[in-house]
Formats: structure tokens, sequence, C-alpha cells
């Protein structure tokens, strides 16, 4: 068998050559036609452009660059995604579609209440965070309650809302009384104060509404003389009050306030409150109910250098158990005119005099033409009317009859022809009672009237009254004992002696006539060889046997009272401290010697429509020598002073002394009072 060359082999070997050259291995091993063929293509490139990066050196690090490429791509990719995401959420939140609304009737009447409505809309569709609703009212807006809770730091009330949901709207509804006059205008203001969620910084939105008051529950009207009111002259000034709401009050007071100019003399209402230096007076009514009209009439008169005066007033109006609201403040004026003659009338010397009981009074009365004519033919009459003791009641140049005093053109030559411009006066003394008539509780707070009109033969042309005050009277009783009641009991050595001791008990006993007292002190500096026990008895009859609590200094007591000021009823008119009494007790000054007894109010007539306030203190006695052969004292210096609401001026008294001689106590004679060498 003939065998034949092996040509398929090679021609294998050549067809697999040829495989690999184009298509890279066939059999799986690294071979690189193709790239040889970019590799050349590149090179080819590279030097056609002089330049390149060459591919055919380190063809591990060109891919791992190209990786490091691709993935700062992808973080840019990212960032630029994150950052679109992130701007449209910003843009998502708008300032503007957060909104406050505040509702109120525009027009209201004065403390009427009224409803406001408070609320907040959010049409993002974002929440917003750490939201608070800051609510300021108009002065004088009294809030007095609301549908959710108000919070206040300082002077800034809040509702305290912390989160408000996308797309949503609220509310608070706060309810409250606006008070002023007719015409005020006052503002409620929300301040909406939040974070949106998705940022941290703080925004706001507010919106504001107004409130007008078009009317007071209350009225005003005074009313003088027609053509004003008369210099010098008595007047009557009437005012009224009118409830012209719907509204019932309870009670309605107003506070009337008089020039400087303006004497008060009387009204047919009585003041619940005066202050005379001050020419305020205070009136007052109950059930001021709706359409209710109240009316008072004040006698006075102007002293004035002024063509016109007012007279200012505040009413307050109080609803149910509320408290005084002050509602109205008004102002009415007066022309005054000059008489054709003017009256000056003092007493004592001066035109402002407060009196006290039974004691010497002389009036005098000065006139003068104000009038461009010459007057003639005048008459002048006096009329007293008041606790005077009219049996001692004289004038010069006057007729006395019972209350009355007239003076004539026949015996005073000044009126009988007055030219303008030209003075004359008249005078008269009268003494005060010593007794007044006190049978009830309303028997207090007496005044003194002097009338005086002047005429002419057809004509009256001037009156004019002039009040005095009568000041309260306290009335102290000192009395002494051996032998007492035995609730303290005395001893040692009767009649006294030198270098030996002994004990008597004082009773102090203190009564108050016309006018309320506050801050009474009864005190008295104890004599020589005299002493405080520190046994005493009290106003209620409680008994004290030791000396716990009594024995204090003065210095270091007053420091725990108040200290006040009052008008001196003294000439110089000086102004004296007195301490703030809150509660009565007695006690001792070591350091002065001195026994206190304080009191801090007394009503009129206490100690006469009811029984007299008294104590007993127990002191030891102790003779001298200088004493020997004689009746010794033992309590002397004894006053007592206090503050007379009534006249505004301190009022004082003093107690008679009380000696060995006891001419209280029956028991002791008067050689027994009388004091033993030793």
């Amino acid at each position: 068998m003939t065998q034949e060359p092996e040509l398929v082999g090679t021609n294998q070997e050549q067809d697999k050559k040829e495989a690999e050259t184009a298509s890279g291995p066939v059999d799986g091993t690294n071979a690189y036609k193709k790239d040889d063929e970019i590799k050349s293509y590149l090179e080819k490139k590279k030097d056609d452009d002089g330049g390149g990066e060459d591919f055919s050196a380190e063809p591990k690090k060109s891919r791992k660059k190209m990786f490091v490429i691709i993935g700062a791509v992808v973080v840019l990719v990212l960032a630029v995604v994150a950052y679109l995401s992130y701007n449209k959420g910003q843009e998502s939140f708008e300032n503007g579609k957060v909104t406050v609304f505040v509702e109120a009737e525009s027009e209201i009447e004065s403390g009427a209440e009224v409803s406001l409505t408070i609320g907040y809309k959010n049409d993002n569709p974002v929440n917003l965070k750490d939201v608070r609703m800051e609510i300021f009212f108009p002065d004088n807006f009294i809030v007095s309650s609301s549908d959710k809770a108000i919070e206040k730091e300082g002077n800034v009330s809040f509702w305290r809302i912390n989160k408000i949901a996308k797309n949503s709207t609220d509310k608070i509804r706060v309810f409250g009384k606006f008070i002023g006059n007719e015409g005020d205008v006052g503002n409620v203001k929300g301040v909406l104060k939040y974070k949106p969620s998705n940022f941290n910084s703080e925004f706001q939105a507010e919106s504001q509404v107004p409130l007008a008051i078009s009317s007071v529950p209350v009225d005003f009207v005074a009313k003088f003389p027609e053509g004003g009111v008369k210099n010098d002259v008595d007047t009557d000034i009437a005012f009224s009050l009118k409830n012209k709401s719907i509204r019932n009050f309870t009670f309605a007071k107003v506070d009337m306030q008089f020039p400087e100019s303006f004497t008060f003399v009387s009204s047919d209402v009585v003041a619940v409150e005066k202050d005379e230096k001050n020419n305020k007076f205070t009136f007052e009514f109950s059930d001021f109910t709706t359409t209710k009209e109240m009316a008072v009439v004040v006698k006075g008169n102007f002293h004035s250098e002024n063509d016109k005066e007012s007279i200012k007033a505040d009413i307050y109006l109080k609803e149910g158990e509320g408290d005084w609201i002050k509602y109205l403040e008004k102002s009415e004026e007066t022309a005054v005119t000059r008489p054709g003659i003017s009256i000056v009338q003092t007493i004592n010397g001066a035109e402002d005099y407060v009196s006290g009981k039974n004691e010497d009074l002389e009036y005098k009365i000065e006139f003068e033409n104000q009038s461009a004519g010459e007057l003639r033919g005048l008459t002048l009459r006096n009329v007293l009317t008041g606790n005077y003791n009219l049996s001692t009641l004289k004038a010069d140049k006057g007729t006395v009859k019972n209350n009355e005093i007239v003076w004539s053109a026949a015996k005073v030559p000044a009126l009988a022809q007055l030219k303008p411009g030209e003075k004359g006066s008249v005078s008269f003394k009268v003494k005060v009672s010593d007794l007044f008539t006190i049978e009830k509780e309303n028997d207090k707070n007496f005044i003194l009237e002097n009338k005086v009109t002047v005429n002419t033969a057809d004509q009256e042309i001037i009156n004019l009254t002039k009040s005095s005050k009568v000041r309260a009277f306290l009335y102290l009783e000192t009395k002494g004992y051996f032998n007492d009641d035995g609730r303290i009991a005395n001893g040692g050595a009767i009649p006294p002696k030198v270098g030996e001791k002994t004990y008597y008990t004082i009773h102090w006993s203190v009564r108050n006539l016309f006018n309320e007292v506050e801050n009474i002190r009864i005190k008295s500096v104890l004599p020589k060889g005299v002493k405080w026990t520190g046994k005493y008895i009290d106003s209620k009859g409680k008994v004290v046997t030791g000396d716990e609590g009594v024995n204090v200094s003065l210095e270091a007591e007053s420091e725990t009272n108040t200290e006040i000021q009052v008008e001196d009823d003294s000439s110089d008119n000086t102004v004296q401290e007195i301490n703030n009494i809150n509660e009565e007790r007695i006690y001792y000054d070591i350091d002065s010697n001195m026994v206190v007894w304080e009191i801090p109010k007394f009503k009129a007539n206490d100690g006469i429509l009811t029984s007299a306030k008294e104590i007993v203190f127990q002191i030891e006695v102790e003779p001298q020598v200088e004493n020997v052969g004689k009746a010794m004292d033992i309590i002397d210096n004894i006053t007592a002073t206090g503050y007379d609401t009534f006249v505004q001026q301190n009022i004082t008294n003093s107690g008679k002394k009380v000696s060995t001689e006891l001419f209280d106590d029956y028991s002791i004679s008067t050689e027994e009072a009388i004091v033993q060498g030793a």
C-alpha cells in the first residue's frame, strides 16, 4: 500500500496562525492581533500628531487610571443628583405661604365682653417647628378667658403651638374687655414665630386689627348755675350719672376733683371718702342698673382769680363681685364772675381753721367793693349754725339776736358808703360748746358754720358760708390704788418710807369724742423712784403677772412699725412722723422709764356710746430723801395723741398726775400718803 504525504496537517497549522492573527487565539492563549492593529494605529497617529500617550509600555496602569476617571464621574453625578434633590426640597417652602389672621368687632362698648380670633394658615407642603403665636393686646384690655391656654413671659402673652403640620390651619379665641373712653382705639396683633422643618432659621408672620370704643355704658353731666358761678358766693353744683347700657352694675362711684379755689361746704349725698386737703370727694351708689340715674348736689364757693374754673370726674363701675373699673374721665368748665363785693372770712386769724370743744373763736369778716360804682346802704348779716355756746356771742357794733348778727350802715360807716376798691371789716367772738349731744352713731364729724350775706335795700349782693370742723377729743382719766380689786396684789410700806418699797396699781381709761381717731398712744414717763413691775391687765381683762415681752427699747420697737406723715395742727404747720399702729398693746421702755399704751383705732364716740377702754398696770415706788414729809408723785407727764381722720390733723390731750394721796382710793388717808424718813 502506497502512503500519501500528510499535507492536511501543514495546511491546518497555517490556517490556525491566520485565524489567531485575525481574531485572537482559538485555543485560549493570549494573542493580540486586534490590539496590535490598534497599537500600530496609535503609534502612527502619535507620529503624525507629534505626541500622544504611549499605551504600549504600561497597559495595566492605563486601565487603572480609566477606572479612577469613571469613579470620579459617578461621584460627580451622585453629587449633582443630591444637590438637585436638596434644592428641590428647599424650593418647596415659601415664607409667604404662612399667614396670620386676626378677627374682632370693629366697634365695641367700653367694658362689654368681646371675642377675638387669632389664627394661622400654613399652605406649604412642609411642617413647621418651634412655633408660638405672640399676642399683643391694647392697653386697658382685660383678658377673661380663652379656648386654648395662653402663657405669659413678662409683658408678652403667647399661645404655645410647637408644631404645625403642612397644609393646615388653626385658631385661638380670646374673650375679654376693652376699657376706655369713647373714641379710644387700640390694636390686637398676632405674631407667629416658627422654623420650617428643613431649615434652622426662624421666620415670622403677623397681622393686626383695630379695636375702637364707640360708646361707654355711663354718662356724666355737671350743671352749674346759668351764666356760671359768682366768685365768693355759695353756689350749687349738680352732677348726675346715668347707666345708658343694657348692663347692670352693682355699684357706681364718682371721684370729684375740685380746683384749689373751691371751698366745699356740704352735699346732699354723704361723701364716702374725703380728702379736703386736695379737694377730692368720692360719692358711691349701689344697684346702678340699666337706665338708672344718680344725682348729687354739692354746695360750695369759688375764690378764684381766673375767669374760668373746671371740675374733673373719674367714674368707676363694678359688675357683680368684680373689681372697680374706671370707665370715664370727664372735665366740666364754668365761667367765674365777680360779684359787686368780695368777702374774706377768718377764724382766729386763719381762713381754714379747725376748732376744739369749749374753744374761744374770733371771727373777722373783711369786705371789698369790686364793682366800678359806689355801693351805699349795705347790710351785713351773719347766721351761726352748729355747736356754738350762743350765750358767749358778742359782736362789736352788731346787733345780736339768738344765732344771728346784723351790722347796718348806721353803725358801720363802710357799709353806708363803699367806693370802688375800698374795704371794710366787722368782727365777733363766740365760744364752742363744751357739751355736745351724742346719742347715736351719726352724732359725729361736727361742723360749725357761719353764713354771711351782704344786701342793698333791694337785692342780695353776696352770700358766703364759712365752715370750721371740730376736732376729736381724747378724754384720758388716770386713777391710782393701793387697795385695788385684787387681780394684782399690792403691798409694802404704808405710809411710804425711804428705803422701802410700796406697790400701787394705776388705771388708765380713755374715751374718744366726735371723730374717728387712728394711731393712739398714751404714755407717761415715770417719776424718779418709780418703776414698772411687769404686771398688768389689758383692755380685755387678761391679767399678765410677768415681764415677758413688755420690757423693750422704743428705738428698736419703732423699726417694726410703718412710718406715715401727717399734717400737724400746731401754728408752725410742721409735718411730724408717727408710727402706724397695727395692734393694741402695752409695753415699758427701760431706757426712758416710760409706760406706753398703743391702740390702732377708735371709732367716733367710742367710750361714750360704749364702755371706756381701760388698762391697769402695777408700779413699784421707792421714795427718795427729797420726798420726805409730803405726798410723792407716782405717775405724771401723761399724754394721749392720735390722728383725727376727719380733720386730718394730729390731736393731743393730757391726763392729770397721781400722787400717793390716791384720791380715788378711799381706804388710804391723807396721813398715810405722806412719805416717812428712813
